[in-house]
């Protein structure tokens, strides 16, 4: 049974999932950390996700309890949308299910991620260890073993990037230290641990509910600007390099701003999601335009750089600009 108040609540959003879910599941049911309830968000899947996550979440439960790994039983709350609500609005909806049930902290979750089994442990012991933490990450690696995301940072022009990716992973404390967090400017969306006290002194009521990530964004970048939400109330991330998640990301971006890399990781991007992309980039520089740690003229000369390559190159992306104008900053 679910503890009536659990310390953590796992959201993971799913959208046709079924072939990453059992690895996912399976990382979570070996996790050294238990006082969690897990919620799965499913976007109108048609793959089946909904009924193999349950299945397979069951199984896992018989198997633990007889290999007398696990004394107690817990349950999946599924939440099936009729529709697609994206990755802001679903994750959302699990938040608000978290605060409805005492949780301490949310666990955003991709499919696509598998946990090391000390991942939970190592985060939910960052946050004890940092008070002023709103959001804990992992590092992030791909299949063979280099970094898909140390966490979130900018660069030149107010581009945001995903910190060391394409690297050989060293862990390295910092310099007389003597920890193995670090401080960043957020934390990636595929896996993120939230203070749920920290997202609620960021979060605004809307006709459709309390959102916590801004659901105008729907996917993609949506981390970014909840990150710099944090950022302007005083809030911090942190990187814990006791633990890591594997990362089975469809694209990855490149890290450094090279050009044949930025364009080798557009042309392997659907059309839709280099729309979303550009577009919640432009809403994050709406809303966040004082406080974003860039010089203005280097963000304007990085902008009409890529007005420039739209023209060129992608000609549907300067559609974003009308809704660019249309976006209100709440």
């Amino acid at each position: 049974m679910m503890a009536p108040h659990p310390n953590l609540v796992i959201s993971l959003v799913t959208w046709n999932s079924a072939r990453d879910l059992p690895a996912c599941l399976a990382a979570i049911q070996a996790q050294t950390f238990q006082n969690f309830q897990l919620v799965i968000v499913d976007n109108a899947s048609t793959d089946g996700t909904q009924q193999l996550a349950t299945s397979n979440w069951q199984r896992a439960f018989h198997s633990a309890i007889a290999g007398s790994q696990r004394p107690e039983a817990r349950g999946v709350h599924v939440i099936q949308n009729a529709v697609n609500r994206g990755y802001a609005g679903a994750h959302n909806q699990a938040i608000r299910w978290a605060r409805e049930h005492g949780a301490e902290f949310v666990l955003v979750l991709n499919p696509d991620v598998v946990l090391a089994p000390d991942a939970i442990a190592s985060m939910i012991g960052a946050m004890e260890q940092h008070p002023r933490a709103a959001s804990i990450g992992i590092p992030l690696l791909r299949s063979d073993g280099t970094i898909d995301s140390l966490g979130l940072a900018i660069g030149w022009g107010g581009r945001f990037y995903e910190r060391g990716v394409g690297e050989e992973y060293k862990v390295a404390p910092r310099q007389g230290s003597g920890t193995t967090n670090e401080q960043v400017l957020g934390i990636s969306g595929a896996c993120a641990m939230y203070r749920l006290a920290a997202l609620e002194d960021v979060a605004y009521d809307t006709a459709t509910g309390r959102q916590y990530f801004d659901e105008r964004f729907f996917a993609y970048k949506e981390d970014i600007d909840l990150a710099l939400r944090f950022r302007v109330r005083k809030w911090e991330a942190w990187l814990t390099h006791r633990s890591h998640a594997q990362h089975g990301r469809a694209v990855a971006d490149a890290s450094r701003g090279v050009v044949a890399l930025q364009y080798r990781g557009r042309a392997q991007r659907s059309p839709q999601r280099s729309y979303l992309s550009y577009r919640n980039h432009l809403y994050i520089l709406k809303k966040h335009w004082r406080s974003i740690p860039a010089s203005s003229i280097t963000i304007i000369l990085y902008e009409l750089g890529k007005v420039v390559y739209a023209l060129i190159r992608e000609p549907r992306l300067l559609k974003a600009w009308k809704e660019f104008i249309n976006f209100r900053v709440s």
